[in-house]
């Protein structure tokens, strides 16, 4: 249920939790949870706009490695510090392809 907390806590505070309000952040955690698995990176995800989720790269390291990543947003993962070696695969991925273009 720690998709419940958040919603519970706002509607224990406004005094009211509807249950549209549910639905709709449970189709919008669905959405973001087929952008993170499909291993796609879709440019028209509006997941990019939104900065505090991983997206499909982040979610693969995640699966791929299983140490790191952890959170469903990266806010978690950056101040636990569990992003730290997907932040490294990045950097060498980045300068191997900045060594084939200079090639």
């Amino acid at each position: 249920f720690n998709w419940y907390i958040p919603l519970g806590v706002v509607g224990y505070l406004a005094g009211d939790l509807h249950a549209c309000t549910i639905f709709y952040y449970n189709v919008f955690r669905w959405l973001e949870a087929v952008d993170a698995h499909s291993g796609y990176k879709f440019p028209f995800s509006p997941f990019h706009v939104i900065p505090i989720f991983g997206g499909a790269t982040r979610h693969d390291y995640h699966h791929r490695e299983f140490w790191g990543n952890y959170g469903a947003t990266v806010f978690w993962d950056w101040l636990c510090g569990t992003d730290k070696g997907f932040w490294e695969e990045v950097a060498e991925n980045a300068a191997a392809k900045a060594t084939q273009v200079a090639a």
